[in-house]
């Protein structure tokens, strides 16, 4: 009877024990909010427009480019003519002056057409002159006799600029260099350039002369 009772004491025990609610589960914060992405950062401004040339940019650049060359006038001997404007002394004016004098520089500078062994423009055969002037007449529109004596200046100018920087250029800076008459620069005839060397060479050693003489 005593043991009865104890295990159903105990069975009771157990039951109301099961049966009350557990005080130990734990109480999870709420979630967060999802966090906000900032927005992305607005794109770059476009890069501005290029400047417009400047006056001595177009000059450089019609005359001269990246290899010291001449580019001149794009359409010449291509059976277009193209109107280069001249004012009242029958110089060129214009946006097509500076390509122009840069077209007569590429002709001058046509070792096989004008040597540079020449010693001046005087130098230089009608024939050859004529031939200039009647390629001038074949690539222009309109060109008056009259701007015949201002072309042929203006060649006599560019081909003397042409032989004096050669000389300053190739010249005079590799003059110590005694295989300089085997390396002609690539614009010069070899036959012209080994003829050029002795010249200056001699040339120098004359000024040298007269200025001891002087002493």
């Amino acid at each position: 009877m005593g043991e009865f009772l104890k295990s159903s004491a105990s069975n009771t025990s157990s039951s109301s024990t099961s049966s009350m609610p557990s005080t130990t589960s734990s109480h999870l914060p709420p979630p967060s909010p999802p966090t906000q992405m900032p927005p992305p950062p607005p794109p770059p401004p476009p890069p501005p427009p290029p400047s417009p040339p400047t006056a001595e940019m177009e000059a450089e650049d019609t005359t001269v480019n990246g290899r010291g060359h001449s580019k001149g006038i794009p359409e010449w001997n291509t059976r277009v003519k193209v109107e280069v404007l001249l004012d009242s002394n029958f110089q060129p004016v214009g946006d097509r002056a500076a390509q122009l004098k840069s077209q007569l520089g590429k002709i001058v500078r046509d070792g096989q057409r004008i040597p540079l062994t020449i010693m001046d423009w005087k130098s230089v055969g009608k024939k050859v002159k004529d031939e200039i002037w009647k390629e001038v007449q074949d690539n222009l529109l309109n060109v008056p006799e009259r701007y015949k004596a201002v072309c042929m200046t203006s060649c006599n100018t560019l081909w003397k600029v042409h032989k004096s920087k050669t000389k300053i250029n190739y010249f005079e800076k590799n003059k110590d260099d005694p295989d300089l008459v085997n390396n002609p620069p690539a614009h010069i005839v070899m036959e012209q350039w080994a003829d050029l060397v002795v010249y200056w060479s001699n040339e120098d050693a004359k000024m040298i002369s007269r200025r001891n003489s002087c002493n």
